[in-house]
């Protein structure tokens, strides 16, 4: 007849704490059985992908009425306020970071302290006038950028139009320069996004992420107030889309010195 007897554990090798990585195998000693550790993964929510970028200027009003529509549907997502006013008043709130700056610095200037601030993945970029609706869904924008990571930018609808535009260049002579032309039109639709189409502007509602604007948007300071003077008119530096093509430099000036400069840059680095 066998016995089977069981032994106390003892010996300095089974009191050492073995340690593995992450998705790797442990290997045992003695019997070098191999396992894979069973590692409990944090699946990110949207307040930890996304932060919502604003640019505000004397429009306190407006910008606490956008604040109150964000936290309708999103309590706890972080809110980065880059503030050029001229005589700034304090924005109180939970997740709210508010960086005060030199008075009329512009647009870029804000862009670029506000993205610098950013931790998460993507960014959401806000005019400090618009509205969240009930039917407002940052979540949208993450399902597009997830499923087509060669997308850098994703632009949405504001009060149900699009407002995006291609820009077209005429080659001109050495003497007057080209000519480059804002169309309201697209380059075509993007592959596998229903309703997504290629452009070269669109409106300040849109999804970036951190890393390609960090990297790729370069600012003039030149064109500061530019934003400004045109109105309506957008402007977003040179952002480039690595997918087919690089879209071109976008700006809505009245100077044709500044536009010449900012096409031929984005010429040079093609």
């Amino acid at each position: 007849m066998l016995s089977l007897h069981a032994a106390p554990r003892t010996g300095k090798q089974n009191d050492v704490l073995l340690l593995a990585p992450p998705n790797t195998p442990l290997q045992y000693p003695i019997r070098g059985f191999r396992v894979s550790p069973l590692n409990k993964t944090l699946i990110p929510d949207i307040n930890s992908l996304v932060t919502v970028l604003v640019k505000a200027f004397l429009r306190y009003k407006e910008l606490k009425v956008l604040i109150e529509s964000i936290r309708v549907n999103y309590p706890n997502i972080k809110i980065i306020i880059a503030d050029d006013s001229h005589d700034p008043e304090k924005i109180d709130g939970d997740n709210i970071e508010h960086y005060i700056m030199p008075p009329a610095q512009g647009w870029f200037a804000g862009r670029n302290l506000a993205v610098s601030q950013v931790t998460t993945k993507y960014f959401l970029w806000v005019d400090d006038d618009f509205v969240f609706l009930n039917e407002t869904r940052i979540e949208s924008f993450v399902k597009i950028m997830e499923a087509a990571p060669e997308l850098d930018v994703v632009g949405g609808e504001v009060d149900g139009n699009r407002f995006a535009f291609k820009l077209v260049y005429q080659e001109g002579n050495s003497d007057e320069g080209g000519c480059i032309t804002r169309v309201r039109a697209t380059h075509g639709p993007v592959p596998g996004l229903n309703k997504c189409f290629f452009v070269d502007g669109l409106v300040n509602y849109f999804m970036a992420r951190t890393d390609a604007v960090r990297r790729r948007v370069v600012t003039r300071s030149s064109l500061k107030r530019e934003r400004t003077k045109v109105g309506n008119g957008r402007a977003t530096g040179d952002i480039e889309e690595d997918i087919d093509r690089k879209a071109a430099s976008l700006l809505s000036s009245s100077d044709p010195e500044i536009i010449r400069d900012l096409f031929e840059l984005r010429l040079r680095d093609q």
